[in-house]
């Protein structure tokens, strides 16, 4: 049997890439049974000959497919699917085949169900296009640290914005994304009416920090200095339930020099967000004893992170390596 590949579609679309279309057509094909294992697919000429496109991307596109464990290129023969890749998509199959059947009784037509599967495919892939980091306004800053944690840490981000939740009724339901913790959460769920388009990041358990605020000898004075208000709040508490009143915990938001200025004139040790840490180690230089800063450069989960990268990779066509970084 010659090479195979149904009539793949290909859609006028800034958001959505031409090697990101194609990947996604094919890979539903081959997990829907379309194209079965060991069939052969069209050579790189075919192939752009039947699309119009040019080589290159169509090597692109099945690169890609390569790296996904879909299809192997076989010396002087061509390309083929692989054997093993109906197994591996065996939950995707009988998953697409369930829904196709609940389709058909309903009524739709082959070209109604390609047509509401590409739209909902494009709509996802537009939505990871479009980042929003949404956090409550008065607690902006947090918004701030993940935007430059994630931005620090993944390479070739999308377009990442920080949406106040108090304006996110303006944009939902746009295909956009929404990036934001547990603490906000359900907050983000009460305007979106479902789970559906949200990212939530875990967050570092701080166990080095703690254990290090566990070591402090009693009656040590400690700051804490961050660009969120919540979150001092937040490890006030902890950290009188942790040392009681042994401990003198100073706080100071990283955008008030009055503050930290006082904290540094005081706390022996400073523990910064990564975003704190210079403008607090320059007010620490004028201080006498100068205190020991800790600067806390993760406040995101690294899982979160990993997450986040494998989300991303899955819309750009290709995978691009994540800088490189180290969680303590």
């Amino acid at each position: 049997m010659g090479p195979v590949i149904p009539k793949l579609f290909i859609h006028a679309s800034q958001e959505v890439s031409v090697v990101t279309q194609l990947v996604s057509q094919i890979s539903f094909a081959i997990a829907s049974g379309q194209i079965g294992p060991g069939e052969q697919l069209p050579s790189l000429r075919q192939l752009a000959m039947q699309t119009g496109l040019h080589r290159n991307t169509i090597a692109k596109v099945y690169q890609q497919l390569a790296a996904y464990g879909l299809i192997e290129t076989r010396e002087g023969s061509g390309v083929y699917v692989r054997q093993s890749a109906a197994a591996d998509s065996s939950t995707a199959t009988a998953t697409i085949q369930t829904c196709l059947q609940s389709l058909i009784q309903q009524g739709y037509r082959a070209e109604q169900i390609r047509e509401l599967f590409l739209g909902i495919l494009d709509w996802r892939i537009q939505s990871l296009s479009h980042l929003h980091i949404v956090v409550p306004e008065a607690d902006r800053g947090i918004a701030e640290v993940i935007h430059h944690e994630i931005t620090t840490y993944l390479a070739d981000l999308p377009p990442l914005h920080i949406t106040p939740l108090e304006q996110l009724p303006q944009l939902w339901p746009a295909p956009i994304t929404l990036l934001t913790t547990p603490y906000f959460l359900p907050a983000v769920q009460r305007v979106t009416g479902s789970p559906y388009g949200i990212i939530c990041l875990e967050v570092n358990p701080f166990q080095e920090e703690l254990q290090r605020i566990r070591a402090l000898p009693p009656y040590t004075c400690l700051g804490i200095v961050c660009r969120s208000p919540g979150f001092l709040q937040a490890v006030q508490g902890i950290l009188e339930g942790l040392r009681g009143q042994d401990l003198l915990v100073l706080t100071a938001l990283a955008t008030d020099a009055e503050a930290i200025g006082r904290v540094v004139s005081r706390a022996q040790v400073i523990f910064t967000d990564a975003t704190s840490f210079a403008p607090t180690q320059e007010l620490a230089r004028q201080a006498s004893p100068r205190p020991q800063i800790y600067c806390c450069p993760h406040y995101l989960h690294p899982q979160a992170l990993e997450n986040l990268r494998q989300q991303l990779i899955w819309i750009r066509g290709e995978e691009r390596p994540a800088a490189t970084w180290t969680y303590r």
